[in-house]
């Protein structure tokens, strides 16, 4: 309904007026149209009033429902027309746009036909023309093989010559190759023997070189582990001279004493005793580093104060 009212403001307007006339008229012109009431109390004329003010109102509003009602169809049987009309005119142009569409497919399928027949017409002159330059190409590939296949059993020739003079003289450098390898196996072998011999040599001189170095050592060691404890040693009250103990040493790296024992006895027990104190104060013994120490990580020696 208000959208009705949106759409035509001057007829309702003009409408809504004429129904205010119109109660106005019923309103104030009811008395003098109908002959005289005897009069009634206040009370009671107001209430009639009312009632056919309500009722003039409903009906009023009744008839105000109808015509808009029917304005309202109006409109709608218009914008249906209006739609109608509308839609006959997009009908006429899709039907102008398909007659158009359709022309125009008729002119390029007219012109894709002749740009076809061209395309086969050029198609049929250039298969002629390569057929033309293919038998040509094939006539000269005859000849050119004919001509190559010559030149191959030449060239063929020609390796298998080449290949048995290769041959030869592979085989001569071969056989040459093989004398000067025989003869430098043969050099290499005399040389090595040699070589072995001379380091046979040397080593067995380094050998005893080192064994009388290491003798040496050895001798120079025991003359100061012996001196040393002489000279730590106290000869026991009472003790007979001559008297010698045959005592065994344990020593570590740097010549501590680790053990002393007495493996023979001198028969004297406090010449026994002196001589295992003299090895104790005398650590650390000196003794050799390296591989020499070895030899005096257990020491067995005759002690002999006198000798």
């Amino acid at each position: 309904m208000w959208e009705l009212i949106r759409k035509n403001p001057g007829a309702v307007t003009l409408a809504v007026l004429l129904h205010l006339a119109f109660l106005a008229f019923l309103v104030v012109g009811v008395g003098w149209l109908r002959p005289p009431k005897p009069q009634l109390p206040a009370g009671d004329l107001v209430q009639a009033r009312v009632v056919d003010l309500d009722r003039l109102m409903a009906e009023k509003r009744r008839q105000t429902e109808q015509e808009a009602t029917q304005l309202r169809q109006e409109q709608q049987k218009r914008e249906r027309e209006a739609e109608r009309q509308r839609q006959a005119k997009r009908e006429r142009k899709r039907q102008a746009e398909e007659a158009k569409r359709k022309a125009e497919e008729a002119k390029r399928a007219a012109e894709e036909a002749k740009r076809k027949a061209r395309e086969a017409k050029s198609k049929a002159e250039e298969a002629a023309r390569l057929a033309r330059i293919k038998a040509e190409k094939e006539a000269q590939a005859r000849r050119t093989k004919a001509e190559e296949d010559k030149r191959k059993a030449v060239e063929a020739r020609r390796k298998v010559e080449e290949v048995k003079k290769k041959e030869a003289e592979r085989q001569r450098r071969a056989e040459l190759e093989k004398q000067k390898a025989d003869q430098r196996r043969k050099a290499e072998a005399e040389r090595k023997r040699r070589e072995a011999e001379q380091r046979e040599r040397e080593a067995a001189l380094q050998a005893a070189l080192d064994a009388e170095r290491s003798q040496r050592e050895l001798s120079r060691y025991g003359a100061l582990i012996t001196s040393k404890i002489q000279r730590s040693w106290l000869r026991p009250p009472g003790a007979q001279r001559n008297l010698k103990a045959k005592l065994r040493v344990r020593l570590i790296p740097g010549g501590g004493v680790v053990s002393v024992a007495v493996l023979q006895s001198s028969g004297n027990s406090a010449f026994d005793r002196s001589a295992e104190a003299a090895v104790r104060k005398a650590d650390p013994l000196p003794v050799p580093g390296g591989a020499l120490f070895e030899s005096y990580r257990d020491l067995v020696f005759i002690f002999d104060p006198d000798g």
